[in-house]
């Protein structure tokens, strides 16, 4: 058997339309749903790539939901009530309801609950920066990190992310909360992996590189207080303001009988009512420019705006594929089996 297998953007689109259409949801929202995780493995995000679909998959066709109904909205606000359904369509309809709001009157901020994964956040920003907007995006999710100073976990890994529009690519940084994404520690242990120090700790609070003890014990703030306090504040703005419940009240993906209660949180603003678009990008332009020409360090061929790496691999993923371990494979070929498609050859 090989060990990582090449897949085009193509083929995996095909494959997952194909599952989610046996999951009840038709094939125009299936798409919407592939097309993000595929995006993600193309922008080199493969934690939140076309793996997360088993997931999926095994969630709608256990849990009941409801319609994604807006529950509350004004000129520039809108509550979404997702439903317990896809956090992807749910966020997808919230951020085109914020950029529609912030065309016509500049701003626009949408608020969901009642959801579940959302996929990356770099999706829903980056749908602001192409409409020529600043875009934020977060959601809260369950408990993986301690408060700072604390033994027990408490806080979501609740992931950030702005974009801006440049000429050529987006500015974007897109960040989880802790110093690695969980999917991250969950393919370590499925791999055998050893973690890097300073990733994760055990069940007791001590620092560990045993990825499945990683697995049940807790993720390592970014930045220590910093990322911690970031975290509460990203639960605040997605539990409160939507009436979801904050991270304590967010189940694991895996528990696919029960609603999870994510919530959400968009932002888009319209950049041309402080200035034209036109001049915004010149001046993302001077700046990258004066950027890439600071003096770096030995061994350090480029420096790397936030987006640009993802903006690269884009390109060549596009192009020549992305790969997948022979576990994810063999994980995704499992759910095909159980849902009666063929194998994503």
């Amino acid at each position: 058997m090989k060990d990582q297998y090449r897949i085009t953007a193509e083929q995996a689109t095909k494959w997952g339309i194909s599952l989610l259409t046996k999951c009840n949801l038709n094939k125009e929202d299936a798409g919407i749903v592939v097309n993000a995780l595929v995006k993600s493995n193309l922008r080199g995000i493969d934690t939140h790539g076309i793996e997360l679909i088993r997931h999926y998959a095994r969630r709608f066709t256990t849990i009941r939901t409801r319609p994604i109904e807006i529950v509350q909205e004004n000129e520039t606000t809108c509550l979404i009530d997702a439903g317990d359904n896809y956090g992807i369509l749910a966020s997808t309809i919230a951020m085109n309801k914020a950029i529609e709001k912030a065309e016509k009157y500049g701003s626009g901020v949408a608020s969901v609950r009642n959801s579940n994964h959302f996929g990356a956040a770099a999706n829903y920003a980056l749908l602001a920066a192409e409409k020529g907007m600043l875009g934020i995006s977060t959601t809260n999710a369950g408990v993986r990190i301690p408060p700072w100073g604390g033994k027990d976990a408490f806080l979501g890994n609740n992931p950030v992310a702005i974009a801006l529009p440049g000429r050529e690519y987006p500015i974007i940084l897109d960040m989880a909360l802790s110093v690695v994404a969980f999917q991250k520690i969950v393919i370590h242990a499925r791999e055998g992996w050893t973690l890097p120090e300073g990733w994760a700790y055990d069940s007791n609070g001590e620092p560990t590189t045993d990825a499945k003890a990683a697995l049940k014990g807790m993720l390592t703030p970014l930045g220590g207080y910093k990322g911690a306090g970031l975290s509460v504040m990203m639960d605040l703005l997605c539990g409160a303001i939507s009436k979801n419940g904050f991270a304590d009240n967010v189940l694991s993906i895996e528990e696919y009988d029960k609603p999870r209660h994510v919530g959400h949180f968009f932002v888009a603003i319209k950049i041309a009512n402080f200035l034209p678009l036109d001049v915004f990008k010149e001046l993302i332009d001077s700046y990258s420019r004066k950027f890439h020409a600071v003096p770096r360090k030995d061994g350090i061929d480029h420096l790397y705006l936030p987006g640009e790496i993802e903006h690269e691999k884009y390109k060549d993923r596009l192009k020549n594929g992305f790969t997948l371990t022979q576990a994810t494979m063999a994980h995704l070929n499992k759910v095909a089996d159980e849902f009666g498609i063929e194998h994503l050859a």
